[in-house]
């Protein structure tokens, strides 16, 4: 078996997609994406039938996100030891203006459309290797209106904030294993309160940039 196609079923072999035959494509298109991982998906894959099939399987209710790559995200967290570093930090997805998908919001300055991804990456911290990703959270923004200028401080509590995806993944990586120390590594806008409360919930501990000093 290639190195490509071992890493594909191991990470993605146990994905719970309602039909085998769905997590079977799953990985030989993670295998192929691995084989040439900066080049489009046509490009990837090896004919037409199977760019067909996988938008096919893109296209499946079953086949979310978190379906996908939960399985990924559990695998790395067992393989971990020792002192892990766990880095967060949010990727900007942007689509353009002008590519009609549904669901997106804005982006950079606003003029943009897309989405936030925010990572929790594990690197161990004594050779720096890295072990993979424990957790990832999507966020969208919401456009701006001027009703949320009135808003009082406890609606804004309760509506979805963009500060809240520090916490959500945090969580998802939860406590680390036994014999092992996790450290979040992150930027100033991981320097708030609710933060630092996940960050004790989880037992974790922390390097964190401050926002003001």
């Amino acid at each position: 078996m290639h190195a490509q196609q071992e890493w594909a079923q191991l990470n993605f072999g146990d994905c719970q997609l309602g039909d085998k035959r769905r997590t079977k494509r799953l990985v030989q298109v993670a295998a192929d994406v691995a084989n040439n991982p900066s080049a489009s998906l046509p490009d990837q894959m090896v004919d037409w039938s199977d760019l067909k099939a996988v938008y096919n399987l893109f296209d499946r209710e079953e086949v979310t996100f978190e379906a996908v790559a939960r399985p990924h995200w559990e695998r790395t967290k067992q393989q971990s030891s020792g002192r892990v570093l766990v880095i967060g930090d949010t990727t900007e997805l942007d689509f353009g203006k002008h590519r009609d998908v549904e669901d997106l919001g804005p982006t950079g300055n606003g003029s943009g459309r897309g989405f936030l991804l925010h990572n929790g990456l594990l690197v161990n911290a004594e050779n720096e290797q890295i072990v993979g990703l424990a957790s990832q959270t999507i966020h969208y923004r919401k456009p701006k209106s001027s009703s949320r200028k009135k808003e009082s401080s406890a609606a804004k509590l309760k509506r979805d904030r963009e500060s809240q995806v520090w916490g959500k993944v945090i969580d998802d990586v939860g406590p680390p294993p036994d014999e092992t120390e996790f450290i979040h590594v992150l930027d100033r806008g991981g320097d708030n309160f609710e933060v630092y409360c996940h960050l004790l919930q989880q037992r974790c501990g922390w390097v964190v940039r401050a926002a003001k000093l």
